[in-house]
């Protein structure tokens, strides 16, 4: 993502919702870019299509749909408010994902922006099931929110894994991490995988260091290939992911046979400690 002319926003269809704008204001504001909300009912349509007696089903369509566009009326009422172009849609799918799939293929936005849906017993969120399908999925960059709001100054971070370099991904990483700092006027920074233990407090802690540095969003790569976990956002990827701290902004991987000696080019300038490594995997 190195422009952002539109942000589809899938919404959870409560107050949270609000909270989730928020943020989206911060960031679409500055390129007045168009807002699209997108709600599915897929809970309800799942169970009228296990259902044994299906003659209330345009009926119960019908509220679901009502009830999910005039939520979306109130919060197109305040976006607007706010200066921002913004329009609804509403659907009455079984399966989340591939509404959410559908509809970004179709509007093609810069960025999906969602909340991350699963309560741990902790009272930490962790992806549900349809987090990690979009995740494996979805056209275009993807936001994955925790329910935190973002310091004055947002802090940035551009994770770097040396094993997403053949997806064509550091680089990209990297510009994004850079364009959403200007969206959001925050601060930036650029870390390795041998740092991100770091980043967790563990260490500092059992050191007595410095309270490490928080961060508002983490920009990552999803590899987007393979079943396993691991196989579809790489090691490092998933274990960030795991962490309850920091929004995901996850970036899927260029088309197959995009030029590697690019991404070095860029990667010798920009993070000179890590291009041996590179370089023993793309020899020259």
């Amino acid at each position: 993502m190195e422009a952002l002319r539109s942000v589809l926003v899938v919404l959870a269809g409560n107050e949270d919702d609000r909270d989730l704008l928020a943020k989206v204001v911060r960031f679409a504001r500055p390129q007045r870019a168009h807002v699209q909300l997108f709600s599915c009912d897929w809970e309800s349509a799942r169970l009228m299509a296990r259902a044994c007696d299906n003659r209330d089903f345009e009926r119960v369509r019908a509220i679901s749909l009502d009830r999910e566009l005039a939520h979306q009326q109130k919060l197109l009422t305040w976006l607007r408010a706010e200066g921002l172009e913004a329009d609804g849609e509403a659907v009455w799918e079984p399966t989340h994902y591939e509404a959410v799939v559908r509809m970004a293929m179709r509007c093609r936005p810069d960025l999906v922006i969602k909340r991350i849906g699963l309560p741990r017993a902790t009272g930490n969120l962790t992806l549900d099931s349809r987090d990690w399908q979009l995740v494996r999925t979805c056209p275009a960059p993807l936001l994955l929110s925790r329910p935190r709001s973002w310091a004055e100054r947002p802090q940035i971070a551009a994770v770097i894994d040396t094993e997403q370099a053949g997806a064509g991904l550091c680089a990209r990483i990297v510009r994004t991490a850079e364009y959403f700092r200007g969206l959001c006027d925050g601060d930036l920074a650029l870390l390795f995988g041998e740092e991100i233990g770091e980043s967790d407090g563990q260490k500092s802690a059992r050191s007595g260091g410095c309270e490490p540095r928080a961060y508002d969003v983490m920009v990552l790569g999803a590899m987007t290939s393979g079943q396993r976990l691991t196989e579809v956002v790489g090691t490092l990827t998933c274990e960030l992911i795991e962490k309850p701290t920091s929004d995901l902004l996850l970036l899927p991987p260029l088309q197959r046979g995009r030029a590697a000696r690019s991404e070095l080019r860029f990667l010798s300038v920009v993070a000179p400690r890590i291009e041996r490594q590179l370089l023993s995997t793309f020899p020259k």
